[in-house]
């Protein structure tokens, strides 16, 4: 819940200027990478959520120089994703046998209910025709 997933544009000469790349090259699709909206997570947030969470991430790349930026191994996420899926699979088998309990003792409550209900209707006539008798 802690990741924040996020949207960009890349700016090639900025990356480039960061990664120290002098590019001179001229073609025309050296800037289509600028047109395509990407999404994923920030690297440095997901290497703090990590280490909030104490949990040893093998898909944050940290810069080894200064010449370098960030990455993520996104195929590093598929594990721990399974791994949750199941866990929570297992807490909604568990929520559903608790719901089916919860059910049986509502109907078993309605039914006891519409008895009472029967029974506090033949009370009440016995009690009209007892008044009545009485009069």
């Amino acid at each position: 819940m802690k990741l924040r997933p996020v949207t960009w544009h890349w700016d090639k000469d900025k990356m480039d200027e960061l990664l120290g790349i002098k590019d001179k090259s001229d073609y025309p699709e050296k800037y289509d990478i600028e047109k395509i909206k990407q999404s994923g997570f920030l690297a440095q947030e997901v290497e703090q959520t990590a280490r909030e969470l104490g949990y040893d991430f093998s898909g944050v790349v940290a810069p080894k120089g200064e010449n370098q930026a960030y990455s993520l191994r996104y195929a590093e996420f598929v594990v721990p994703l399974v791994k949750a899926i199941q866990e929570q699979q297992e807490m909604i088998e568990e929520q559903e046998k608790v719901n089916i309990t919860q059910q049986k003792t509502i109907e078993e409550l309605q039914e006891q209910n519409n008895r009472l209900n029967e029974q506090n209707v033949m009370i009440m006539k016995r009690i009209k025709n007892l008044e009545k008798n009485m009069k």
